[in-house]
């Protein structure tokens, strides 16, 4: 198998331009990609041994919207990438457990996107926000982890939820 076989991108606008083949992708939804990062950057120790560890990341690209009017599309997706690293930053300030925000880059990709009015191809940019990877679940695996053994009671198969309405 090689390189070009085994890196399988998903449908939709190209990866920011430093995407590489080691970068995984973790979802996609209509906003953004995730993509996880396996060696961000490497961290050396100090200690005479001179031991050294990769620290992976995540990669949150909020890539452009064709649907939208360009403007407004980089508009939108710089101020929604902003807004998010803030509020990860109070989050952590404030002492709530939320990854670090290591970067931020509103300027991760240029793509030609044609427009439809005048067929002139235009470069369209996504936005990246570079997080501390945290391992563990998402918030869905977890709900749905625990709505399978929370949801039923020991005498029958019925769902508590179903026995409080009645």
């Amino acid at each position: 198998m090689t390189t070009e076989e085994s890196l399988v991108l998903p449908p939709g606008p190209p990866p920011p331009r430093y995407h590489n083949k080691n970068w995984k992708l973790i979802s996609q939804g209509a906003e953004a990609r995730v993509w996880l990062i396996p060696s961000f950057f490497s961290v050396s120790s100090t200690t005479i041994s001179s031991s050294s560890h990769t620290e992976a990341a995540i990669c949150k690209e909020r890539f452009p919207k064709s649907y939208r009017h360009p403007a407004l599309d980089l508009t939108i997706t710089k101020s929604r990438t902003k807004s998010e690293a803030r509020c990860l930053v109070r989050c952590r300030r404030a002492g709530v457990h939320c990854p670090a925000v290591l970067s931020v880059d509103n300027n991760a990709s240029g793509q030609q996107l044609q427009t439809e009015s005048d067929g002139e191809n235009k470069v369209r940019e996504s936005s990246c926000l570079f997080l501390e990877y945290i391992r563990g679940c998402t918030v869905r695996e977890y709900i749905e982890s625990r709505s399978s053994t929370l949801g039923k009671d020991d005498d029958d198969d019925e769902p508590k939820a179903k026995k409080a309405r009645l």
